[in-house]
């Protein structure tokens, strides 16, 4: 698979809330994680990101992430 992007052809607009969206997602993602230990319904929250975030870039053609 070829997971080359030429981000040029996007959108900056589209591209900047991507990049924030992710941003929040990850961080989400980490105080996710760390709280697992105490709490496991933590789990479906990882997973919901993890998700989110999968389907923002293959929306946006980023396959590297999107698969």
């Amino acid at each position: 698979m070829n997971y080359r992007v030429n981000y040029d052809d996007f959108d900056p607009e589209i591209f900047t809330a991507f990049l924030q969206e992710s941003n929040e997602l990850l961080d989400g993602i980490e105080i996710a994680v760390v709280a697992l230990g105490e709490n496991p319904d933590e789990l479906a929250r990882i997973f919901r990101a993890m998700h989110t975030l999968k389907g923002a870039s293959k929306m946006l053609g980023i396959p590297a992430v999107a698969t």
